[in-house]
């Protein structure tokens, strides 16, 4: 009876305490890279733009003087990246995809010109990982709603996952 007790109790805590403890998660994405000229020189002082498209929340950033940049801790979802800088043309990266625990690396080629002029790419951001040799793959949120929850023939409910707690 008073385990039964205590895992209840434990229960409703857990139900109490998810909101804050899943919201406090973050995804650990990032996107970074370099901003160059056309000959492959590095742009200093670049500023970079980067917007959410679900919530249009925007993050700014400028290049530093090897002419890299970094977005860290980012939400799952798509961006559009704004790059401009003096002396070239204003460059946009649309419909970024961003998936947990991604690390894109995103170069950008600033051409020569003014800012009226305006380079846009709506070309996604290649997956592939750079900077170090791991091998990753995601799973999209609508795949992880098909999976059956079913353990031993049986459909898993809330009182079946707390008779599984110690």
């Amino acid at each position: 009876m008073v385990s039964r007790m205590s895992a209840c109790g434990l229960l409703i805590l857990l139900l109490y305490l998810a909101p804050t403890i899943l919201h406090a998660q973050g995804s650990g994405a990032s996107i970074s890279g370099a901003v160059q000229d056309p000959s492959g020189a590095a742009i200093p002082s670049a500023e970079l733009t980067l917007r959410a498209l679900t919530t249009g929340a925007t993050a700014k950033t400028t290049t530093g003087p090897e002419g890299l940049y970094s977005f860290q801790n980012l939400l799952t979802g798509a961006y559009d990246l704004a790059v401009s800088a003096k002396g070239f043309r204003d460059y946009e990266q649309r419909g970024v995809l961003v998936n947990i625990d991604s690390k894109l690396r995103l170069d950008v080629r600033l051409e020569v010109g003014t800012a009226v002029q305006k380079v846009e790419v709506t070309a996604n951001a290649s997956p592939l990982n750079y900077d170090t040799p791991e091998q990753k793959g995601t799973i999209t949120p609508q795949t992880l709603e098909q999976l059956p929850l079913i353990l031993s023939g049986h459909t898993r409910s809330a009182v079946a996952f707390a008779r599984l707690l110690p």
